[in-house]
């Protein structure tokens, strides 16, 4: 009976979903028993992207998203993968299920398959981030030594996701401040200069931009690209495009190549700018 209440919903979703989720609900659910139904499902239909793209289906009720994953699971054979424990802890963390979360992400180690990985955590980071769980977000950086994940990327991760969701003060003392964290490794770069810059801008704090791009100055920061379309993106953004044209020529001067949002900002500049 289980397996048909789910047979008929992925029945009733054949016209909206992908083929690929379609493929779940094609076997005739009437006078038919769960194991016999079960032995003449094709199990090939269950890899990972239609699981995935199934989950994408519940991702506003995390509870049938959850139903669904064990289910495919105990039910089908299936063998989650990293990429589709991801995709649940992702659901889940929308709807601040962190306990359940941590909860797959210690099922994830029983196989290999399955394991963790940075791109597991930074959803984690993402996810308290947007919940404003600044501590909980740098406890579970603490943790990372138990899946060999303590590294500069994840580093890197935890600090987008706090600049990203307005928690920059945050990341900048974490980078910077008095009880920095010991990582074994420097974070006086570029990328992390550049990401708690971009971070102000989110926040639209426009002198704390400039004065964050005189500390770069000061410290001897090698600006790059990104360091510059970032900083042309707040001239413009705070009324002064002409800044950000003259940024343009300097960044011309030191030999610079601009990708294509680069060239973007500078014609956007131009054209604010006359």
């Amino acid at each position: 009976m289980f397996l048909s209440i789910y047979f008929r919903r992925f029945d009733r979703l054949r016209i909206v979903y992908p083929p690929s989720v379609r493929r779940l609900s094609v076997k005739p659910i009437s006078n038919v028993d769960d194991e016999n139904l079960r032995r003449q499902e094709d199990h090939s239909s269950y890899d990972q992207k239609t699981v995935c793209e199934a989950l994408t289906c519940y991702i506003n009720d995390w509870q049938k998203a959850l139903e669904f994953f064990n289910w495919v699971e105990k039910d089908s054979g299936f063998t989650h993968t990293t990429e589709t424990f991801n995709r649940m802890i992702d659901i889940l963390g929308k709807y601040f299920e962190f306990e359940t979360s941590w909860g797959l992400i210690n099922r994830m180690t029983g196989n290999p398959v399955s394991v963790p990985n940075h791109v597991t955590f930074r959803i984690v980071f993402k996810r308290y981030a947007m919940a404003h769980l600044v501590q909980e977000a740098t406890d579970a950086y603490d943790k990372l030594d138990d899946f060999n994940l303590r590294d500069e990327t994840s580093f890197y991760n935890l600090v987008d996701a706090l600049c990203e969701h307005k928690h920059v003060v945050e990341a900048e003392e974490l980078c910077f401040g008095k009880n920095v964290i010991g990582n074994g490794f420097s974070v006086s770069n570029t990328k992390i200069h550049n990401l708690i810059l971009r971070g102000w801008s989110k926040l639209g704090w426009w002198g704390k931009c400039k004065e964050y791009w005189e500390k770069m100055d000061n410290e001897g920061v090698a600006k790059d690209l990104f360091s510059y379309s970032i900083y042309m993106d707040i001239m413009c953004k705070s009324g002064k495009p002409w800044k950000a044209v003259k940024l343009y020529k300097e960044m011309k001067s030191r030999r610079i190549k601009l990708d294509v949002v680069a060239y973007n900002t500078v014609i956007r500049a131009i054209g604010a700018s006359q």
